[in-house]
């Protein structure tokens, strides 16, 4: 008789938690599960740490620190009386510092594995497919659960260019591990990502065309402050193209020609060694069958979530950049924290998010920061509010260090003198911005903060200032 074969039976766990994606929101929800005395079991296919320390926020900020080295080299530190008989820069050894820099945070994804085993979360390398709203299949594994975390973040979602599908273009990914410095790039999108490309590629040589849809670069900013980046980004050579469309793509050898639009201005072309795109984004719910979880989705393919990232599905939550809140590394791990607790706690015991603070930095030649709500958004609203604003190159510590651009606004509720928001352009922006979150945070009035006393020669003197 012929020998049947061996086939392998699928394996079904029960569990209290499953947590689907292993980044900042996915590691934040089934830690807090654990410490609740929860069984947790955690799915992730690709890196451990999610896309932040392994492609986006970490590497471009390493990258950035090697550019303005060069930067400040070659521009500024003669006048110091600092001088080089050969100034260089080395592409192949700044990736390796933004390789080594990755590698010390996320230990190449082992150490955060390691905190995981430490705190008796179970860890399934693997794609979570659903087959029903409380089970899941990854591999030859069925995992069944009282409640599920989906934390599995967004993927790019090109804009409609014609001819983008048949050219070769780069996302922030490709980015971050090319090998190689181009001569010259196109950028699409002008938010944070497109903005500290540009700011990058241009600090080191390379030519840069940057195209974004909306009237200034940085959309969600104080338009003030945005002007004050896009100036200077002219001025480190960066071909800047606001309220423009790129109409169309296609190969040119081994080049890439756009043509593009301004306003209504005639159409015209540019040439580019590499085309970047970093501009439109979708929920990252390919392949997970989510249909079989019978949650609500809208017509973007967005799962519909209420204050307490819970679906219509009330043991699934949804947690991180799949919220399409402001999508920051930060807020990912707070709403994680968030899911856990939720996942744990009965249906009167559950949480709400509040984003009314959170503070936030884009890293373009001069740091971009704020927290609230712009003085815009503040007259959209009809808030009756007072306007402070101060040049932080007239502080000392900016004129000692030849850091004369910048600016800090504050909103103040008109009647009690409460922050509203905050925004800052210049040196130590990120830092900054956090004596006005605290204050938001603390709910006090912007007078407690003047009458405090800064040290000089500092930055934070420019709340004092105001």
């Amino acid at each position: 008789m012929p020998r049947r074969k061996s086939v392998k039976k699928s394996r079904t766990k029960i569990i209290d938690v499953l947590v689907i994606g292993g980044g900042s929101a996915g590691i934040s929800s089934a830690l807090t599960a654990k410490s609740r005395g929860k069984s947790v079991i955690l799915v992730e296919k690709d890196k451990l740490g999610g896309e932040c320390p392994n492609y986006a926020c970490i590497p471009t900020k390493a990258m950035i620190t090697t550019a303005k080295a060069y930067y400040l080299a070659k521009n500024e530190y003669p006048m110091y009386g600092v001088s080089a008989t050969e100034l260089g820069y080395s592409f192949s050894k700044a990736m390796q510092y933004k390789r080594a820099v990755v590698n010390t945070i996320t230990g190449n994804g082992q150490r955060l594995g390691k905190v995981l085993l430490e705190n008796e979360v179970e860890l399934i390398m693997g794609s979570a497919t659903f087959v029903d709203p409380h089970t899941v299949k990854v591999g030859s594994n069925k995992i069944k659960a009282k409640s599920i975390v989906i934390a599995t973040g967004v993927v790019d979602n090109p804009p409609p260019v014609d001819g983008l599908d048949t050219v070769p273009y780069l996302t922030y990914k490709d980015v971050v591990a090319l090998k190689s410095q181009p001569r010259s790039v196109a950028i699409i999108g002008g938010g944070p990502v497109g903005t500290e490309f540009a700011t990058f590629f241009s600090m080191i040589g390379t030519k840069v065309h940057l195209f974004e849809i909306a009237p200034h670069i940085l959309s969600f900013e104080d338009e003030e402050i945005a002007m004050l980046a896009m100036d200077q980004m002219k001025k480190d050579g960066v071909n800047l193209f606001a309220s423009s469309k790129v109409l169309s793509v296609k190969k040119l050898g081994a080049k890439v020609e756009l043509v593009y639009q301004v306003k209504d201005e005639t159409r015209a072309k540019v040439v580019v060694d590499k085309l970047i795109i970093a501009a439109g984004k979708k929920s990252n719910i390919d392949g997970l069958n989510i249909q079989k979880a019978k949650v609500k989705i809208d017509d973007r393919d967005r799962v519909v979530i209420n204050k307490k990232l819970q679906t219509s599905q009330k043991h699934i939550f949804v947690a991180g950049d799949m919220t399409w809140g402001m999508q920051l590394t930060h807020t990912a791990h707070r709403d994680g924290e968030i899911a856990g607790w939720n996942v744990s706690s009965t249906q009167r015991k559950i949480k709400s998010v509040d984003n009314r603070v959170v503070p936030r930095a884009t890293f373009a030649h001069h740091e971009i920061a704020s927290v609230g709500i712009t003085a815009k958004e503040a007259n959209d609203k009809n808030l009756k509010i007072d306007i402070r604003s101060f040049p932080v190159g007239a502080l000392g510590r900016a004129v000692a260090e030849n850091k004369r651009k910048g600016l800090l606004k504050v909103v103040l509720d008109k009647k009690t003198g409460k922050v509203l928001g905050a925004q800052m352009i210049g040196e130590r922006s990120g830092e900054v911005i956090h004596e006005l979150a605290l204050a938001m945070h603390l709910n006090v009035k912007f007078v407690k903060l003047e009458s405090m006393l800064h040290a000089f020669p500092t930055y934070s003197e420019a709340i004092a200032a105001l």
